[in-house]
């Protein structure tokens, strides 16, 4: 799968295309709670720049959301779960260690490792509420 047709969690959305930027969405990932959620993984190929937004909501309120990067040279096993060969690349730091705030939309620069592969690892934490919904848009530019 490259960026362009992987399928995520829930759906995937052409964000916008052209012929420096594609995009690809992750819509409503469902984090009920204290769990951790892997998405699907998509492959990135080569790029200049990647980006990530990100958006979380709950209907009762109460969201807590680590999400970090995790890359690999092949695709997984089974989508969506813990893999030997998928990691968080050295030196990258979390995209966000604590995600609190709702409804709001952030910007993420990824820092990419020339792996190939790309998901997110999403960790709700104690406070999290269980009908917390994340959306994420993923946009690699190619040329400049």
């Amino acid at each position: 799968m490259d960026i362009m047709s992987a399928a995520p969690l829930i759906t995937t959305g052409v964000v916008e295309e052209s012929s420096t930027v594609k995009g690809l969405q992750y819509s409503d990932i469902p984090v009920s709670g204290a769990v951790t959620v892997y998405t699907r993984s998509v492959y990135v190929g080569a790029g200049k720049f990647f980006s990530l937004a990100y958006m979380a909501a709950s209907a009762s309120g109460g969201i807590d959301l680590k999400i970090e990067i995790q890359q690999s040279f092949r695709p997984p096993v089974t989508e969506c779960a813990v893999d030997t060969y998928w990691a968080k690349p050295d030196g990258i730091g979390d995209v966000v260690a604590s995600l609190t705030v709702e409804s709001t939309i952030r910007y993420y620069s990824l820092p990419l490792i020339s792996a190939g592969y790309f998901r997110l690892k999403i960790t709700g934490a104690a406070g999290n509420s269980v009908d917390c919904l994340l959306n994420c848009w993923l946009s690699k530019q190619e040329n400049c």
